[in-house]
Formats: structure tokens, C-alpha cells, sequence
């Protein structure tokens, strides 16, 4: 344990304050892993046919073979005006479409947006605002955060996993009267213009309570992330269809992960 961390300040912040300092107050270490590490798997899934595979080939949306598709690459192209531009649409239509296309979103989950979860720290309340969460009868499965400006989006997609474990234990114990879980993963993404990583954020019973208090914890909580090794630069994101292709075989393997 390094007794720098632990003297560490530990303040009471929303999400959308959090840095690096406040995983280091609370002893949280993010740890890179290959694809076979964190997908479980040696090789990427194909782009699934259909739209899907369309979108992965068609550069104009004016040559779109269906609305599906041209609807996608439209929200594409909104996406990468305004990412030029450097501002931060409202509402992500085009990370909202993909998910809903890819097959994350189902009968049995339901997609929210911009909505703000409670957040104890400190001993305080203060609030995480999540971009895109998908949320099924147990609470809250796949959280989703867009970086805003230069900013590092990880350290608030942590705060928002503990926001929602918070969440989840609220409407375990009280609307559907189980027991509350010692632990839960959470699968999120974090996406810099139209570019993903990935995470496995688990937050246990203990993180939550050293959070809450404003304690430090000697045994540190890891966070698994994997950056994807893309054919051209990130600069380019989807605007490559290599790129693109490449991208959706990674969401299309992560998907496995939600799981209520």
C-alpha cells in the first residue's frame, strides 16, 4: 500500500468532477488487458449481416441499401460535425442507434439517457449523470460515457458503476426484496468521438462503503480495461471503413457481458 494514496484527500464530488486523484484517494487501479484477457475470446466475432454489415461498407449515406442504414450513417455524420466542431450534442442518437441495432437493447432491458443517479460520497449526496445506461429488472447492466472535451471520461464512468451498484442495492433490497449482492461487475464503454475502450468495473460491497465513508482501502479494487488495436488512427474513427468494421467486431463481442 503506498502511504501517499492514503493520505490522499477524499472529497465529496459528482461524477463529473472525478479524476484520477479521486481513484487514487480511493485506491482504484485500472489495469489494461489483451482481447483474450477481457473479451474471453482469440479472435473477433464477423460484423453481423445486414445492416450492420451495410453500415460497415458504405462510405454515403445516399447509396445506403435500407433506412436502417442510412439512418445510422446520417447520425454518423451528425456525430462527426459536431465532434469537429468541439461541442457536445444533448442527446448521442448516433451511440443510442448502434446499441439499439447491435442487439444490446431487448425486450427485457431498456435504454436511458442523461439521467442522474444518486451518488453517496463523502457522506454527502451528490449526483452521476450517466450519457447512455441500459438498465433491465435488476437495475442497471452496461453504462455508457462519451468524453467531453479532452477531459478523461474513465474516472467518471467508475463514479457512474459505483453510482449505479448504489442503485441496484437500493432496488434489490426494496422493490424486489433479494439480498444484496457482495459484488457486481459492470460492463462500460467510453467512447472519444466515435473510438470505444472497454471496462469490466467491479464494485464490491467494501469500494461502495470506503466511497460512502470517505475512507481509504489497503486492498485496491481493479478495473479491467481493453483499448482496441484499430487497422488506421484513432483520429479517423468510423470515418475508416477498416476502422468501422473493426469497431463493430468489438461491440458485437462485448455484448455477451450484459447479463441480468
Amino acid at each position: 500500500m503506498s502511504r501517499s494514496m492514503a493520505t490522499l484527500v477524499r472529497r465529496a464530488l459528482s461524477s463529473h468532477a472525478w479524476t484520477q486523484n479521486q481513484l487514487r484517494a480511493f485506491n482504484i487501479q485500472v489495469v489494461e488487458q489483451s482481447l483474450p484477457e477481457n473479451f474471453l475470446k482469440k479472435q473477433l466475432p464477423p460484423v453481423p449481416p445486414g445492416t450492420l454489415r451495410h453500415f460497415s461498407e458504405t462510405m454515403d449515406r445516399e447509396l445506403a441499401p435500407d433506412d436502417e442504414t442510412y439512418q445510422l450513417l446520417s447520425y454518423l455524420d451528425y456525430e462527426q460535425k459536431i465532434e469537429a466542431l468541439k461541442v457536445r450534442s444533448t442527446v448521442d442518437n448516433f451511440m443510442l442507434t448502434l446499441l439499439e441495432t447491435m442487439g444490446y437493447v431487448s425486450s427485457r432491458y431498456s435504454i436511458v439517457f442523461g439521467l442522474p443517479l444518486p451518488l453517496i460520497t463523502c457522506g454527502k449526496n451528490f449526483s452521476a449523470e450517466m450519457d447512455i445506461g441500459i438498465r433491465g429488472e435488476i437495475g442497471y447492466l452496461l453504462l455508457v460515457q462519451k468524453a467531453i472535451g479532452r477531459k478523461n471520461p474513465e474516472p467518471r464512468l467508475i463514479a457512474e458503476a459505483i453510482a449505479a451498484y448504489q442503485e441496484n442495492k437500493i432496488i434489490r433490497e426494496t422493490e424486489l426484496h433479494l439480498p444484496t449482492l457482495n459484488e457486481i461487475t459492470f460492463p462500460g464503454i467510453t467512447h472519444v468521438g466515435t473510438v470505444p475502450t472497454f471496462y469490466k468495473i467491479k464494485v464490491t460491497a467494501e469500494l461502495n462503503d470506503a466511497v460512502v465513508d470517505g475512507t481509504f482501502r489497503a486492498t485496491p479494487t481493479v478495473v479491467y480495461r481493453h483499448t482496441p488495436q484499430l487497422p488506421h488512427s484513432n483520429r479517423e474513427g468510423m470515418n475508416s471503413l477498416d476502422n468501422r468494421a473493426k469497431i463493430l467486431q468489438y461491440y458485437q463481442a462485448f455484448k455477451p457481458f450484459i447479463q441480468s
